[in-house]
């Protein structure tokens, strides 16, 4: 008697808790609020949902959608539930210079992203997969080759190129939405933030250095070959204003030449490429 007792008590807490459950699903999932209809999962790692979320009856199931702090989110999705935009980028201004900054920014579009339940729209490229991937490369293998002048060099233009991330994002929120878009704009203020951090004053050995820093695919693609055309532009008006520094730079390239070379020869071969089509380049690069 005292067993089927327990058990029957049990049976009762069951039931409550799977109703107590189901009701919370429901409010999760309501369309009055889509805004609200979010469960986060805290120290949980779960491969992201796909597109191939089970389909019943024309409709998609709640799923779950974990991003790369490992934050779970229920989300409804129905086809005829209305989404809300994502919310404004947060401001990482005072972020600027730092080794982690543009990971802040790809996960802050990854929270916004999972926060709105646009998780078809990936964050942007250029992110990752060029922010964070030449800081790195800057800051571990370049920087040391680099003279004093060089390095602080690199310290201004990693501000200020962070820094014009955030002027872009505050005058347009949704930038980030249009990749190629996002792209074109943030690559655009790369000559600036390269010549107000001083790199016209730099010695020539130092800017085949940084020339020489990014993969090929980056050097000779249209946007890499027009910030050249750009800096080449710069370097030579400078020269016009400072006829004794272009004298100095002159005998720098004459002196440094086999050093160049051997630098030009070793990325043409690392990268299959005509050492002549590299020395091109850099020759517009350092303005000679």
């Amino acid at each position: 008697m005292r067993y089927a007792f327990v058990f029957v008590f049990l049976s009762m807490l069951i039931a409550a808790k799977t109703a107590r459950a189901q009701k919370a699903e429901a409010t999760i999932i309501s369309r009055d609020k889509p805004k609200e209809n979010l469960l986060l999962f805290s120290n949980q790692f779960i491969k992201a949902a796909t597109p191939d979320t089970p389909c019943v009856s024309g409709k998609y199931l709640p799923m779950l959608y974990f991003d790369e702090f490992s934050l779970g989110v229920l989300v409804d999705t129905t086809n005829n539930l209305q989404r809300y935009d994502m919310a404004q980028p947060v401001s990482f201004r005072n972020k600027a210079g730092s080794d982690n900054y543009y990971l802040l920014r790809y996960f802050d579009f990854q929270q916004r992203r999972v926060e709105s339940g646009n998780w078809r729209i990936a964050p942007p490229t250029y992110y990752l997969n060029y922010g964070h991937k030449y800081l790195q490369r800057f800051r571990e293998e370049t920087r040391e080759t680099l003279s004093r002048d060089g390095q602080q060099w690199l310290d201004r233009t990693l501000v200020n190129l962070q820094t014009a991330i955030e002027d872009v994002l505050a005058g347009n929120p949704v930038a980030e939405l249009n990749d190629t878009a996002f792209n074109d704009l943030i690559y655009a203020t790369h000559a600036a933030a390269y010549e107000q951090a001083g790199f016209v004053k730099l010695n020539i050995l130092d800017k085949v250095k940084i020339a020489l820093t990014p993969d090929v695919s980056d050097l000779l693609d249209p946007r890499g070959l027009a910030l050249v055309r750009q800096m080449r532009k710069k370097q030579f008006a400078y020269y016009r204003s400072h006829p004794w520094f272009a004298m100095r730079q002159a005998l720098e390239l004459a002196a440094g030449m086999g050093e160049i070379m051997v630098r030009v020869t070793r990325y043409a071969a690392k990268y299959g490429v005509e050492r002549g089509k590299v020395w091109g380049v850099v020759r517009e690069a350092i303005g000679q």
